[in-house]
């Protein structure tokens, strides 16, 4: 638990730009999700869809602890799948969900995957590759997630897309 406190002060304090990146002493701007990138949607199936093998299904249930885990998959026939393939840096992003404590969990893509993102789910495109990891890290501070639970309504546990689009956070500039 002292670690974990540690490490959420610290990210704080990154993301914040209170604390600098050695090498790095140059300015920082504010910027949306709109402007850093491409917020994609997620793929709707039907049980009619799921297959035991074929396109790999990302939901929520797929991220733990911080990172994408593959213990509890769901597969669908190729033919329905519409919306991309995950793609190295991208930000996968629950956003709907029965549990509002669930709104907002994320995971990085360490690779390109042969898999697809379910309709729960979003994922987050940067345009430039090299700030994927940053944002991926404002997602998990305690300023993202202020702003997720000042977004989710009293019925429905969901931020949308156009609610991530405003989302604002201070970047190195490059």
């Amino acid at each position: 638990v002292k670690k974990k406190a540690i490490r959420e002060g610290a990210l704080e304090d990154l993301v914040s730009g209170r604390t600098r990146i050695d090498g790095f002493n140059g300015e920082w701007e504010e910027k949306s999700f709109k402007d850093l990138g491409d917020i994609l949607t997620g793929l709707t199936y039907s049980p009619d869809n799921i297959r035991p093998s074929g396109k790999l299904v990302i939901r929520s249930s797929n991220v733990q602890d911080d990172r994408l885990s593959f213990e509890d998959n769901v597969f669908v026939d190729r033919t329905c799948v519409i919306s991309e393939d995950i793609k190295k840096g991208d930000i996968i992003l629950c956003v709907r969900n029965g549990s509002a404590s669930l709104i907002g969990k994320s995971a990085y893509a360490n690779s390109d995957l042969d898999a697809t993102f379910g309709a729960f789910m979003s994922n987050f495109r940067c345009k430039n590759h090299d700030s994927s990891g940053f944002v991926y890290y404002f997602t998990k501070s305690v300023m993202f997630k202020k702003f997720v639970k000042q977004i989710l309504g009293a019925t429905i546990n969901q931020i949308t897309k156009t609610d991530l689009k405003r989302v604002t956070l201070k970047i190195p500039v490059d």
